[in-house]
């Protein structure tokens, strides 16, 4: 799209532009803005701001969301001051020490908010998970093998009143994601259980095979990341 800043790539960067990403880990659209961000950090200035928030409403956190990951102060209020400190640097010269401080603010899953130098995170450790036996989750690659579903069409993609899926950015969600019942009716792959906290920040990458006995079908990812 022509009114995107993916669109102007290339003037954006030529032009020495300064820019600030702010995003959501619920947001359908995170995984843009934080490319975007990669894209462009080391040659413009480039900050990226991420919060526990969904696509809308812009300008708070939902209130089960900040009681599930003890969430501190008011998102509209905190954005408002990073936004303003950004411009007041970069429009007014104002000497505020902005241009200093880390460019990476994320927020961690009931520990608050943490500054990084840049994204991705460079003391990150991949690792690489593959399907197994009795729907398992491993970091051993197993033996060929397949597993086959008879779909079950009185499963869905919601979750919570108003029935809500992570793609329906207009509506606010009154109720945390929790899909417990609907995940028992699909394929759930699973690793041990975690002897010791684990913090999973960026984005998974997945490669998927399957084959279908019709036409055509729907495919939906649904991934509930936080920081």
């Amino acid at each position: 799209m022509d009114g995107s800043p993916g669109y102007y790539l290339k003037e954006i960067i030529a032009a020495g532009i300064p820019m600030y990403h702010i995003g959501g880990w619920f947001d359908g659209f995170l995984r843009g803005t934080a490319r975007l961000h990669a894209t462009i950090q080391g040659a413009n200035p480039a900050y990226l701001l991420i919060g526990p928030r969904f696509h809308q409403p812009v300008a708070k956190i939902l209130q089960p969301y900040k009681e599930y990951l003890n969430y501190e102060g008011e998102w509209g209020d905190q954005q408002f001051i990073v936004t303003l400190r950004f411009f007041d640097h970069y429009l007014k010269g104002a000497a505020n020490g902005f241009d200093r401080e880390k460019p990476v603010s994320i927020h961690v899953a009931h520990q608050g908010w943490r500054k990084e130098g840049e994204w991705p995170l460079a003391r990150q450790r991949t690792a690489m998970f593959y399907f197994g036996p009795a729907k398992s989750l491993g970091e051993k690659p197993p033996s060929e093998g397949k597993d086959a579903y008879p779909v079950d069409f009185t499963h869905a993609s919601d979750y919570g009143e108003p029935q809500l899926n992570r793609w329906v950015m207009t509506k606010p969600s009154r109720e945390l994601m929790r899909r417990t019942a609907h995940d028992g009716k699909c394929f759930v792959y699973e690793t041990a259980a975690l002897t010791d906290d684990v913090e999973v920040t960026g984005h998974p990458i997945v490669n998927l095979y399957l084959s279908s006995d019709r036409p055509d079908a729907d495919v939906i990812r649904l991934t509930y990341v936080p920081a």
